[in-house]
């Protein structure tokens, strides 16, 4: 049914994607990956989507980080990464209630990659050689 839709509205089929689906090219460049998947937690996904400003419907990012963890790919645990630096204790709390209610065999995986985020946020805010750190960098840097 949806492949039927995408080339109604122009798009053709390049081929299947490697973690499942396909992936399709629009008249204008554009291209779409269309994953598929039969996990347990994709009816969820879809009943409980986030809103873009533009009031669009995408994946909630637990159910995207879940998705990552489950593709198991170097890029897609990067991603997971750099996701789990920018949320807050709570919302990463959510997440792991998330991750421990579908994927509980990744919720130590989970943890450690979060971990790793927090560890080159710390190594971000480090003063350049020849400068001076704060005390709380220095603090910091004892915890190392």
């Amino acid at each position: 049914m949806l492949r039927a839709e995408l080339e109604r509205l122009g798009a053709s089929r390049l081929g299947p994607l490697a973690i499942g689906g396909h992936a399709y090219r629009f008249a204008g460049g554009l291209e779409l990956d269309v994953l598929e998947s039969s996990a347990p937690w994709v009816s969820a996904a879809l009943d409980h989507p986030a809103i873009t400003s533009l009031g669009w419907p995408v994946i909630d990012l637990s159910y995207l980080v879940l998705m990552k963890l489950e593709a198991g790919r170097d890029r897609d645990l990067r991603d997971v990464v750099l996701l789990t630096g920018q949320l807050t204790d709570q919302q990463f709390g959510g997440l792991q209630h998330t991750v421990a209610r579908f994927l509980p065999d990744a919720a130590d995986d989970l943890l450690s990659l979060r971990h790793l985020s927090l560890l080159e946020a710390r190594r971000a805010v480090r003063p350049a050689p020849g400068t001076r750190a704060t005390s709380a960098q220095q603090e910091d840097s004892r915890c190392d």
